[in-house]
């Protein structure tokens, strides 16, 4: 409840005033949190296999000046609609996920760039359980060693295995291990980001390569996101 300071000496009309613009405006005024829905991009969803559920995962650009962008997460009933506007997410500070999974119809798995972070002793630096409405997440959160772009290219074709997930270029064949990559998708490209720790002077932090390949009708779509793969919803 806000407390009001009255000036005894002041005219009793303008103290009138003040008083019903007070009341009106300060003491339980609610404050709007919709999110301007300008500042939303990378919005990506990925759907649950073990329920009627559907994570979506997008950045925000900080409203100020001195505010950075940051990464979220939501979790909707598969058959509604996310909206981003709605500032009810889960954030994990100014740190980015970048690898999700489910586990089970409650559990997911998250791994985290720590921002600003500095190579360390031992990768992850550090984990953590956050509990976000009904849903628990493990979080794994790791230091940046470096990111580079891989190869541009068509996809010829593609296998998938219990433990990896071989891509044939036009002209390479690379495979990447489940625990060791994240796939999006859309329409027409299959992005992956490839990581693993390296270390230099005994300090560790994790390498990432991102590629990005184009299908030409190559790959067809639930084979991935049977994967876990996330699905981009816009840019």
């Amino acid at each position: 409840m806000a407390v009001i300071l009255l000036d005894t000496r002041m005219p009793r009309l303008n103290l009138i005033l003040l008083v019903s613009f007070t009341l009106l405006f300060g003491c339980d005024q609610r404050i709007d949190k919709s999110i301007d829905e300008s500042l939303v991009s990378n919005v990506e969803k990925l759907n649950s296999p073990f329920g009627d559920y559907t994570l979506y995962r997008y950045f925000i650009e900080g409203s100020m000046a001195f505010t950075s962008r940051f990464a979220v997460i939501k979790i909707m009933p598969a058959d509604k609609n996310c909206d981003v506007t709605d500032s009810d997410y889960l954030r994990f500070g100014n740190d980015r996920p970048f690898w999700i999974k489910w586990k089970s119809k409650d559990t997911l798995s998250v791994k985290c760039f720590v921002a600003g972070a500095e190579l360390a002793n031992k990768q992850p630096t550090y984990r953590e359980i956050k509990k976000w409405k009904e849903f628990y997440f493990e979080v794994e959160y790791y230091s940046l060693f470096s990111t580079s772009a891989g190869q541009s290219d068509s996809l010829q074709n593609y296998l998938i295995d219990k433990d990896s997930i071989t891509v044939r270029l036009k002209t390479d064949t690379l495979r990447f291990k489940n625990t060791e990559v994240q796939l999006s998708l859309d329409s027409n490209h299959l992005y992956i980001m490839d990581f693993k720790i390296d270390t230099f002077d005994s300090k560790a932090g994790l390498s990432t390569t991102y590629y990005s390949l184009k299908s030409n009708d190559a790959y067809r779509q639930i084979d991935l996101l049977n994967q876990q793969a996330f699905l981009k919803v816009t840019p």
